[in-house]
């Protein structure tokens, strides 16, 4: 008797969008949890067959509903029990052949049976061509399926078969060129068949994991191998006809054109599940997980959900999304003037980009997006997206200004030249790295100006305000900051200090602090909105200092000292 052990292997790959596609858990399996199970896709239904529960081989069958997400037990398999069957559909017919079962005579079978949905009946087909075995892989090209590889008696085969459905015949064909294989993946894509990865023999023990992938060509019956796979793993049993393989909870999907792997988002980890392809989507179930009955869905190319609108200015939109679909070949984006109806297409944008600039928009209007991801070579197109809106900014230019007030308030004032306004919203920042905090909201009948009070002494605060009108807002004002008045020691040491020339029209201030110890003092030059300027416009002199705003635009500016018992802030104007 062979002993069945779990193959747990590490996957690594270095190529691909990683957390793409959806798993969605479904209706549980009602058999019997089981493993090795094997199965078909007839029209638009699903049966799963055979399989092990322990060591010992099954024979029940069960049918999948996936409208109704409903799973019914059907005429049992034809054959004795078993597990680590083959099995494979052609037409409206399923396949079932070889498997292995460890009862008081272990058994390997290569016997063929033939499923007719129609009336729920089992018939004896030819048997398989080579010797018993099990854990061999299929796939299906036009009317006709290939299995090969797989273990029997005498160890792994390499042998590989044709069968056609229409002379009930096996045919031999070449060998598959990779070598004695076990438990490796098969599928058909395009009209080609792959046969890759698995192990070069049962025993799990020694290096015989496989990472080659070999593409066979029915028309001329040879094999051609193709770049090899960055991780060695058991893949799923059983075939699908989609590209996509699942490896111990990592969904995987190969690309003909580039010859490469995309590695896709993780599921549960589960070994030896039978994995089938089914309306554009995948279903993994069986095999050794959590619970050996749980069956999931992934869904390549699920809708949209993360559609997110922003609102950049009075005339664009940004729009941005994650990029959860894997087989887009572009995104359309559609644009609406009231929610849930009306969506228009207005542009689109090639696969894999996540954001788009919609542009030439009117001010204060609200505007509903939504998107869909299309593949037309393959004629599919997502549902809609979640809606997202956003609202052009309003158009109001407002001229902020601040004024020092007291030891613990800075008043504002503004005008603006938009009066269907609500109100303005003021925002205040200690340094503008950590950012701006909404502190008040002024109705537009009280908004002659503001006092923000319960400051600290001689300190520097940074305002901006923007208008609102419902919940439209404008862009913001220009920044601008100002700074609390300080103690009467050092309101008397700005006495001292004195600008000889100021306002004037060259930029050159001298500033004079003769008589002061200025030794430790530290001189910050700063703009209108309170913006540090750099350090090379302030010249330190044995007089006091030289500031050189020659260079900057006409304007008010801040030079504040930092003495040793507080601040002192001289205005600048360069006419």
């Amino acid at each position: 008797m062979k002993v069945i052990k779990a193959l747990v292997f590490l996957c690594l790959i270095s190529v691909g969008c990683f957390g793409q596609g959806k798993w969605t858990k479904m209706a549980d399996f009602p058999g019997v949890g089981i493993e090795f199970t094997t199965g078909f896709v007839i029209n638009n239904a699903a049966y799963v067959a055979t399989g092990a529960s322990g060591l010992a081989g099954r024979k029940d069958f069960w049918k999948y509903d996936p409208v109704g997400n409903v799973w019914t037990q059907v005429a049992d398999f034809g054959g004795e029990a078993r597990f680590g069957a083959v099995g494979f559909n052609i037409a409206d017919r399923g396949y079932l052949t070889t498997g292995f079962n460890s009862g008081l005579v272990p058994t390997y079978f290569n016997d063929t049976w033939e499923y007719n949905p129609a009336n729920n009946q089992w018939t004896k087909k030819a048997d398989f061509g080579g010797v018993g075995r099990a854990y061999s892989c299929a796939f299906v090209i036009g009317n006709k399926a290939y299995v090969g590889t797989g273990d029997g008696s005498s160890g792994a085969n390499q042998d590989f078969w044709e069968y056609n459905p229409a002379s009930d015949t096996w045919t031999r064909k070449s060998d598959f060129a990779g070598g004695n294989r076990v438990y490796a993946s098969g599928f058909a894509l395009n009209g080609k068949g792959y046969i890759g990865f698995g192990r070069s023999t049962l025993a799990i023990s020694g290096d015989g994991q496989q990472n080659d992938l070999w593409e066979y060509n029915a028309l001329l019956d040879q094999w051609n191998r193709k770049n090899d796979v960055s991780f060695n793993a058991i893949s799923s049993l059983g075939y699908n006809n989609s590209g996509y393989i699942y490896i111990n909870g990592q969904m995987y999907k190969y690309s003909q054109t580039t010859d490469t792997w995309q590695i896709l988002k993780s599921g549960t980890k589960r070994d030896r599940p039978f994995v089938f392809s089914l309306n554009k989507k995948i279903y993994v179930v069986g095999g050794f997980g959590s619970a050996d009955n749980n069956f999931y869905q992934f869904d390549p190319n699920p809708t949209p959900t993360t559609l997110a609108a922003a609102t950049i200015s009075t005339s664009r939109i940004d729009l941005s999304w994650n990029d959860e679909v894997v087989d887009e070949e572009k995104y359309e984006i559609y644009r609406s003037n009231s929610s849930g109806n009306g969506f228009v297409k207005i542009a689109e944008v090639e696969k894999n980009i996540t954001s788009y600039a919609d542009t030439g928009l009117s001010a204060d209007i609200t505007y509903y997006y939504k998107i869909k991801a299309i593949n037309v070579t393959d004629g599919f197109a997502s549902d809609f997206s979640n809606e997202a809106s956003a609202t052009t900014s309003l158009i109001v230019s407002i001229n902020l200004q601040a004024f020092s007030q007291s030891l613990s308030a800075v008043r504002l004032a503004w005008a603006s030249d938009n009066t269907t306004i609500d109100g303005y919203k003021i925002e205040r920042s200690e340094d503008e790295v950590q950012g701006y905090a909404e502190i008040a909201e002024i109705p537009v009948t009280n908004a002659a100006g503001y006092t923000d009070q319960n400051l600290d002494p001689g300190k520097t605060y940074f305002y901006r305000i923007r208008a609102f009108k419902g919940t439209s807002l404008s862009q913001y004002s220009n920044r601008i900051g100002a700074n609390t008045l300080v103690t009467s020691t050092v309101d008397r040491l700005s006495q001292q200090i004195k600008i000889l020339n100021n306002p004037n029209t060259t930029g050159i201030f001298q500033i004079k602090t003769e008589g002061l110890n200025t030794q430790n003092w530290q001189a910050e030059l700063r703009d209108g909105q309170m913006k540090a300027l750099p350090k090379s416009l302030v010249l330190k002199s044995n007089a006091g200092y030289r500031i050189d705003l020659r260079q900057k635009p006409s304007g008010t500016y801040f030079l504040i000292f930092d003495a040793y018992n507080g601040k002192v802030i001289k205005r600048l104007i360069k006419l």
